[in-house]
C-alpha cells in the first residue's frame, strides 16, 4: 500500500515530492557538509560554532589552509555551500512538520535515542571483521568485505 494514501493533499504532494526528488538523500548530503565543517571548525579552532546551520559562514569560519584544501578537492564547495546555505534547516522543518501533523514525536535532544548510536559504534568497532578492516583502510590495504 501506497503511505501516501492516508496523507492530506498537501502532504501527499510533499511525500510524492520527496520520493520523486530524493528528498531525504539531498538533507542527509547537507546535514553530512555541515557536520564536516564543524569537525573542520574543531581541528582549526577548538571549538564548533553553536546553533549555526549556515554552511557558507561555517565554511567561512574555517582557517585559510583548509577552505584553500577544500576547494582544491572539491572546486564546487563555494557554489554548493552558498546555495545551499540553509538547506539543511529548512529541508529539516519539512520532515519535522508533516511527522507532527501526523503524531509523529520527533525526538528530543535528551531522548535515549542519541546515546544508543554512539554505543552501536562502539560495539561495532569491537568486532574483529571490522577492526580488520579498519586496519586495512588505514594501511591502504584492499578488502573484499567484511567477514570474508
Amino acid at each position: 500500500m501506497d503511505s501516501s494514501a492516508e496523507l492530506e493533499p498537501e502532504e501527499r504532494r510533499l511525500f510524492t515530492s520527496a520520493r520523486s526528488t530524493s528528498h531525504a538523500g539531498a538533507l542527509l548530503s547537507l546535514f553530512a557538509i555541515e557536520v564536516a565543517l564543524k569537525a573542520y571548525q574543531i581541528r582549526d579552532r577548538g571549538q564548533q560554532s553553536k546553533n549555526d546551520h549556515d554552511l557558507a559562514r561555517l565554511f567561512e569560519s574555517l582557517n585559510e589552509e583548509t577552505r584553500a584544501r577544500l576547494k582544491e578537492l572539491c572546486p564546487e564547495v563555494m557554489e554548493t555551500v552558498t546555495k545551499h546555505r540553509k538547506g539543511f534547516v529548512s529541508l529539516r522543518y519539512q520532515f519535522e512538520e508533516l511527522g507532527e501533523s501526523k503524531g509523529v514525536k520527533i525526538p528530543k535532544a535528551t531522548d535515549p535515542l542519541h546515546g544508543v548510536a554512539p554505543q552501536i559504534v562502539e560495539a561495532l568497532l569491537e568486532e574483529p571483521a571490522i577492526q580488520e578492516v579498519v586496519a586495512a583502510v588505514r594501511t591502504g590495504r584492499e578488502t573484499r568485505g567484511v567477514g570474508e
